[in-house]
């Protein structure tokens, strides 16, 4: 593939990622019939004329067309890259810390949904000296079971700053970005495969459903062997990310509380294609 259509499949995965956000929030946390009441025309626009958001107490929070913390992180990420030239998870953590505090300086942004997780981890008081490690002692005193997606939601930068480099390399780093904030193994198999199919994507390396899930299966693979101490569960792994339909990945779990986005179901997602969708499916 030439240079100038891979950076334009990396431009297109990050502006879309940030589009992609745009869009959700219309109806982050909406079950399906509470957003077909709020969006009757089941359509949104960020061009004119504008879809105007549902108001409410989550969604007043942010700006008409405007992204949430998910892109706000994806942006700290592509920033220390360009400052450090590599992925490093001490300046990103101090990135993330100043974010926490003030926002998204650069464009004068409020921090705006801080997780529960990111919150609890950023803000102790060893973050910064051991940021991979403090993650990991607050999943380990929260039951071992906390596997939120912030973590993902920040990775595509990291498929794209990874072109140049192979998919297990892909893998590595992704697992050592996610670390920062999130410990749980199922959050480490997420970001390693994500980031994988985003990269290759943009390299043209994936041209069917087929060559989607030979990413997947590495990505288990390699992070199966290279973290034996993680323990992964490949029934519940194999429901989510070979999902027929978006019906059976359950997204509105109220038994997690309120309708939540555990990484299990944004990851497996994010992996369900056109290929394999009805065509009379629509949202």
């Amino acid at each position: 593939m030439n240079d100038s259509k891979t950076l334009d499949k990396a431009y297109g995965a990050l502006i879309g990622s940030a589009l992609g956000d745009a869009i959700g929030i219309y109806t982050e946390f909406m079950t399906e019939e509470q957003a077909e009441q709020a969006y009757p025309s089941r359509s949104f626009s960020l061009v004119e004329p504008v879809t105007e958001p549902h108001q409410d107490n989550h969604r007043s929070q942010f700006e008409t067309r405007g992204w949430t913390d998910d892109t706000d992180h994806t942006v700290l990420m592509v920033l220390s890259f360009l400052r450090t030239g590599s992925l490093s998870q001490d300046d990103f953590a101090s990135r993330l810390k100043t974010w926490c505090q003030q926002g998204l300086r650069c464009l004068d942004g409020l921090p705006m949904d801080i997780g529960n997780t990111v919150g609890r981890v950023v803000f102790d008081h060893k973050f910064l000296a051991h940021p991979a490690q403090t993650a990991y002692t607050d999943w380990n005193e929260s039951g071992r079971d906390n596997a939120p997606n912030g973590s993902l939601m920040r990775t595509t930068p990291i498929g794209v700053i990874c072109m140049r480099k192979s998919e297990e390399e892909t893998f590595q780093e992704a697992i050592k970005m996610g670390a920062v904030t999130h410990a749980d193994p199922r959050c480490s198999v997420s970001v390693a495969i994500v980031s994988a199919l985003v990269r290759a994507l943009c390299c043209g390396e994936i041209a069917s459903v087929s060559d989607t899930d030979v990413v997947v299966e590495r990505g288990w693979g390699y992070v199966f062997k290279a973290h034996p101490e993680l323990s992964l569960g490949r029934a519940e792994f194999e429901k989510h990310a070979y999902a027929e339909s978006l019906e059976g990945l359950t997204l509105c779990d109220f038994g997690m509380g309120l309708v939540r986005q555990w990484v299990r179901h944004c990851g497996a997602s994010a992996k369900f294609k056109p290929e394999r969708r009805p065509s009379n499916q629509q949202w």
